[in-house]
């Protein structure tokens, strides 16, 4: 996260991008959101919402640092990471493709639990250097 903002009493640095998680959803929305300017006094700020392609107000408290993306190197393998909305891993499994991982995840209880609380999960199929020996 690359501060371009000064620190404010509404958080630390704001970040260049961010995903725009509102505490108050119960639906799940998730949106890249591109802070603009210096925070209201009300805590918000204008940011430019890559979902709505236009510029709304949102809080700065629910403004969270973008997943690191891991370098795509590496052979396709049939090992998929499972992530919930905030883009933490829930679990790993094997499949052939998509609706298979989608299948395999939904036979975790941890993955179910995830998906039922959250809306749903994000699949990506791993490379063969992002797996351990043990992986393989």
């Amino acid at each position: 996260m690359n501060p371009t903002h000064a620190a404010t009493p509404y958080g630390p640095h704001l970040p260049e991008a961010a995903v725009y998680l509102p505490a108050d959803d119960e639906k799940g929305y998730r949106d890249v959101v591109l802070p603009k300017g210096t925070p209201h006094a009300d805590g918000t700020i204008t940011a430019l919402s890559a979902r709505l392609g236009k510029h709304i107000r949102v809080a700065v408290k629910d403004l969270h640092p973008l997943p690191e993306l891991p370098p795509l190197e590496g052979q396709p393998t049939n090992w998929w990471r499972v992530t919930n909305k905030a883009g933490q891993t829930v679990t790993q499994v094997q499949a052939d493709d998509y609706a298979g991982a989608k299948h395999a995840a939904e036979q975790v209880p941890a993955a179910r639990r995830t998906a039922r609380r959250e809306g749903g999960l994000s699949y990506r199929r791993l490379r063969s250097t992002e797996l351990s020996d043990s992986d393989l």
